[in-house]
């Protein structure tokens, strides 16, 4: 009787064994993991983050100590189901320029039955060449003041977002023009170029004529006139001469 006892006892000692061996595996077979990625925004260099969390185990995990705020505390990853782990999903924006910026994110994952697992930080970062575009907001133009009787063609340059380079705003003719302009860090033209070329010629003055007096720059030569006035002297101040004329040039004659 003695010895039935034993053994009965010896059975019960080894079930309990190994359903706490059993209980051992099934706590070791828990899981989580947390995988992330990045992608560029091209049309405005801003970056977005994707956070993806998933869950190996047949019941529910909740989210507890999360370090980045797009991942909130208290998120359900679902249980796996047919063979397939749970997922769940957060996207995170990076603003522009993101280029180079990492993000990481790390959490507890809890179970129903009390099994917790803390799963490391994921870092992720975005590519260098995740670069916000250029503004297609750049413009020239080039317009030149016209010549007139006895003045040159003057050259004009205006733009926005541009520096010039090669023949300068304000030069007159007669000259050949080649002036560029070269978008500044960041923008463009709209059509996508980073500098335009403009070219030319820049008339000199219209001369005078003196032969039809309907046509343009007409001068005739019986125009000139000169006058001079001399002012009297006072006790406190010399005279003064004063030259007045049209169509004349003055010179100094020495007196003897």
């Amino acid at each position: 009787m003695k010895f039935k006892k034993i053994l009965a006892t010896i059975g019960v000692t080894a079930l309990l064994t190994g359903a706490g061996l059993m209980a051992a595996q099934s706590a070791s077979a828990h899981d989580a993991f947390l995988t992330g990625s990045t992608s560029c925004n091209t049309a405005d260099g801003s970056a977005t983050a994707t956070w993806i969390l998933s869950n190996d185990w047949d019941t529910a995990a909740t989210v507890s100590n999360s370090t980045n705020t797009v991942i909130p505390n208290g998120t359900v990853i679902p249980p796996k189901t047919n063979g397939t782990n749970g997922t769940k999903t957060f996207v995170q924006t990076i603003a522009a320029p993101a280029a180079g910026v990492s993000v990481t994110a790390s959490y507890t994952a809890t179970w129903p039955d009390h099994t917790v697992r803390d799963i490391k930080a994921v870092k992720v970062t975005v590519p260098s060449n995740c670069t916000v575009p250029p503004a297609k907001d750049a413009s020239a133009a080039v317009t030149i003041t016209a010549p007139s009787c006895g003045v040159a063609a003057v050259l004009h340059l205006t733009g926005t977002n541009v520096t010039w380079s090669g023949t300068a705003d304000g030069t007159p003719g007669p000259k050949t023009y080649n002036s560029k302009a070269t978008a500044t860090a960041g923008h463009t033209f709209p059509n996508g170029d980073t500098s335009k070329q403009f070219n030319g010629r820049l008339a000199g003055p219209l001369h005078y004529q003196n032969t039809n007096p309907h046509a343009p720059c007409y001068r005739p030569d019986t125009d000139a006139a000169a006058s001079v006035s001399v002012s009297a002297p006072s006790c406190t101040a010399p005279a003064v001469l004063t030259l007045t004329g049209q169509n004349v040039t003055w010179t100094w004659m020495r007196s003897l």
